[in-house]
């Protein structure tokens, strides 16, 4: 047998082993790639449905919703809080050492799969000229109420509900806008 036949084979096959060795290295780069991507984002994993207001003792706008945990697994209420601003999310801080503007009694609430917990947005903006609570005919009260929510809709016409924008399960939780509930309670009271 000749040599150079012998370094001609011992090529071909260092050849094709490194050729096989680079194949199976970008398969296992591509698995990795795949594994790690960011999934997309959910709007439907984690539901809000507004259930509604009242007043709190300084007269603040309260917001009542009913959040549901639509996935298999338990989930910590976690993220940025938003308003709803002309259909951009408009992130609410206290960059002034301030009272923030809105507040949620969201963070750390656990909610096991398939259940739902209370979560309120207080509307620290907004202050009520009178209590309703102060009424005791309960038509007046609801007079009043109706007043109050009035009032605010006007002082923010752009702002359409509220948001939890979860970056880690990259879940979007929208909390409708409280306008649809009272508009749809209203016609069914007028169909009665």
């Amino acid at each position: 047998m000749n040599t150079q036949n012998v370094w001609r084979g011992l090529l071909k096959v260092f050849s094709f082993g490194l050729g096989v060795g680079l194949v199976l290295c970008l398969f296992i780069i591509a698995i990795i790639h795949y594994e790690n991507r960011p999934k997309p984002w959910s709007k439907t994993a984690i539901t809000a449905e507004y259930t509604g207001f009242n007043l709190d003792r300084n007269r603040h706008l309260m917001f009542f919703y009913s959040v549901k945990n639509n996935t298999e697994k338990e989930y910590t209420v976690t993220g940025k809080f938003a308003a709803i601003k002309n259909g951009q999310y408009v992130y609410v801080s206290d960059s002034h050492g301030n009272d923030p503007p809105l507040t949620a009694d969201y963070s750390g609430n656990l909610i096991p799969p398939g259940r739902k917990i209370q979560v309120v947005v207080t509307a620290n903006m907004f202050s009520a000229a009178r209590s309703c609570e102060d009424e005791m005919d309960n038509q007046k009260k609801e007079d009043c109420y109706k007043e109050v929510r009035k009032d605010f809709d006007s002082k923010v016409p752009n702002m359409k509900g509220f948001a939890i924008i979860d970056d880690i399960d990259r879940y979007e939780i929208e909390f409708p806008d409280w306008r649809r509930k009272n508009q749809t309670d209203e016609a069914r009271e007028k169909a009665k």
